[in-house]
């Protein structure tokens, strides 16, 4: 995945902000309704920073599809 690309966010995706030292997540949501998202950034081929309702959060890679519902990101 590279900065830019469109990302499918299932329901019940768990998403974290991490506070400025970047190893402590300072909060998290549960998406309640499946939606599209933006990548920002990737970390570590686990985690990808994506835009979500305006804001910066970050995903677990696998839970994440590519574009619209179809092809899975990770593995």
């Amino acid at each position: 995945m590279i900065k830019g690309d469109l990302v499918w966010i299932p329901s019940n995706s768990r998403l974290i902000k991490f506070g400025p030292d970047r190893p402590t997540p300072s909060e998290w949501c549960t998406v309640k309704e499946p939606t599209y998202g933006v990548v920002l950034d990737e970390y570590d081929d686990v985690y990808v920073d994506v835009i979500y309702r305006g804001e910066k959060w970050t995903a677990i890679k696998s839970d994440l599809f590519e574009g619209t519902q179809g092809e899975e990101v990770a593995n």
